[in-house]
């Protein structure tokens, strides 16, 4: 693979506008410049193919009856988990109050 790194830099063609100000500016930039041979277009290739694998976030499913009938909710883990929040704050209200005074003994 050949590249040549440009020494200076030079404008890019397209005129950019600031939200909220007047008017429009040129960024300026350096670029690589590489010669197209089959072993570079290869690496694109992998590259790309390798890119395509990443596993990127899965959206967060809504909570509606029509993705608990799909399948793409599991109801009875959900149910389960607010069960176990509801009793750890019922639990912590049953507690006798550790207020100020009580830490000051």
């Amino acid at each position: 693979m050949i590249a040549t790194d440009l020494p200076e830099r030079f404008t890019l063609p397209k005129n950019h506008v600031r939200r909220g100000a007047e008017g429009t500016y040129q960024r300026d930039t350096r670029e690589m410049v590489y010669e197209v041979t089959p072993k570079v277009e290869q690496w694109v290739q992998e590259t790309q193919a390798a890119l395509a694998q990443v596993r990127t976030r899965t959206r967060k499913v809504k909570l509606t009856s029509e993705a608990v009938e799909a399948g793409e909710v599991d109801f009875q883990a959900l149910a389960a988990e607010t069960r176990r929040k509801m009793q750890a704050k019922y639990e912590k209200g049953q507690k006798p109050s550790q207020g100020k005074s009580r830490k000051k003994r």
